[in-house]
């Protein structure tokens, strides 16, 4: 194989892996929008944690979303935002490690694990409510 060659399959092979990380960031993108919108609204000043090391907050970044998912910080990495820049928070961008680690975690069941997280702080507030209830009703 000649320089030449070697050099356009080189190039074939960097446009298609740059094509298909843009494509995975877009995807990754789109499913965090899609759990951000489901999840309970934030009422305090603080990050709520998700299964699996994600957490949700507001986002400060210039994406025009409610609320960002975030992957934690593991050891010394930073925390990378999903579904924004992260700029105020000091938040990396979305990389090619995490949008290959967010992905795998949604085909291994993430989505499902969130739900359940939903449907016990869902029942967790019923079970207040109640209480209240209970106790206003015993006046």
């Amino acid at each position: 194989m000649n320089l030449n060659s070697a050099l356009a399959r080189l190039e074939r092979a960097g446009s298609e892996h740059s094509r298909c990380t843009a494509k995975l960031r877009e995807a990754c993108v789109l499913v965090a929008d899609a759990i951000c919108d489901t999840l309970p609204p934030l009422d305090e000043y603080r990050a709520v944690d998700l299964p699996r090391g994600y957490f949700y907050d507001w986002p400060g970044c210039d994406r025009r979303v409610e609320v960002a998912l975030y992957a934690s910080a593991h050891g010394d990495d930073p925390e990378v935002a999903i579904n924004c820049d992260g700029s105020s928070r000091g938040a990396l961008l979305l990389t090619r490690h995490v949008a290959l680690q967010f992905a795998g975690d949604v085909a291994t069941g993430l989505l499902d694990e969130i739900a359940e997280w939903v449907e016990r702080r869902a029942a967790q507030l019923a079970d207040a409510n109640a209480k209240l209830e209970d106790t206003q009703a015993r006046r």
